[in-house]
């Protein structure tokens, strides 16, 4: 899989052409029309269009700069990958601007967990266009998702794939993320980063180490990341915690 950022001139028109690959293309900034074979598309911050291989289509670009994010696979993993199959079977449009400004803040504040999250985000993306995920019946995978979700809890510094935890489920990544945040409420990301909180917070409360020293022990990149993660879930800095916790 391939991620890449395109950016085009206002007024550029592209005649029709073709890519050997299937791609999801996520519009960010800017619009233009898209015409695929005989049909076409209004695309604009917070739409989704996914194409087969080979599809024909031509672009025409509006009075902005336009910004858009493509998410490539192979002819080859698109054929053999099961969640992708349906989705590049025809094109698919849809609107999700929330997803769309994820992706955007994955690529352009990377972490150590961005990868994690974007590969998360992505599959979600598999499931929207393909109109959600056939689940098999929970007594086959709850008890594996349970075993998962334990072992995020007792250990949440450790390096983590996807598709890894997806396996041992016995499920496709899109499966699997959807598949755990309706069990638990979160998707396996989330829980992670509150656990590593939770830990930074139990150190912050019982020493006074520094600072950059708690987000590494608790699994951090740095200590701005960890500040970044703290502000978010608990609403202060470390700092600021620390501070209050020993008032």
């Amino acid at each position: 899989m391939r991620i890449v950022e395109t950016v085009h001139a206002p007024h550029l028109v592209l005649t029709p052409h073709e890519h050997e690959d299937p791609c999801i293309v996520a519009a960010i900034e800017g619009w233009w029309e898209e015409r695929v074979e005989s049909r076409a598309f209004t695309c604009g911050p917070g739409s989704f269009l996914s194409k087969p291989a080979g599809a024909r289509h031509g672009n025409a670009y509006g009075t902005e700069i336009t910004r858009a994010v493509i998410v490539q696979l192979t002819v080859t993993r698109a054929a053999t990958w099961e969640p992708s199959r349906n989705v590049f079977s025809d094109c698919v449009y849809f609107q999700s601007p929330r997803t769309a400004t994820r992706l955007v803040n994955f690529l352009t504040h990377p972490d150590d967990w961005s990868a994690f999250q974007l590969e998360e985000e992505i599959s979600g993306i598999f499931s929207l266009l393909s109109g959600g995920v056939r689940r098999r019946r929970k007594k086959f995978y709850l008890r594996s998702l349970e075993r998962v979700r334990d072992e995020l809890v007792d250990d949440p510094i450790s390096p983590r794939c996807l598709a890894e935890l997806a396996a041992t489920c016995d499920l496709s990544p899109s499966a699997f993320t959807h598949a755990f945040r309706d069990e638990f409420g979160c998707p396996p990301s989330m829980l992670i980063r509150r656990r590593r909180v939770e830990l930074a917070a139990s150190i912050l409360r019982r020493s006074a180490r520094p600072l950059s020293n708690v987000a590494l022990t608790s699994g951090f990149a740095d200590q701005a990341h960890m500040t970044r993660e703290f502000r978010r879930i608990v609403g202060t800095t470390p700092g600021a915690f620390r501070r209050l916790a020993a008032s």
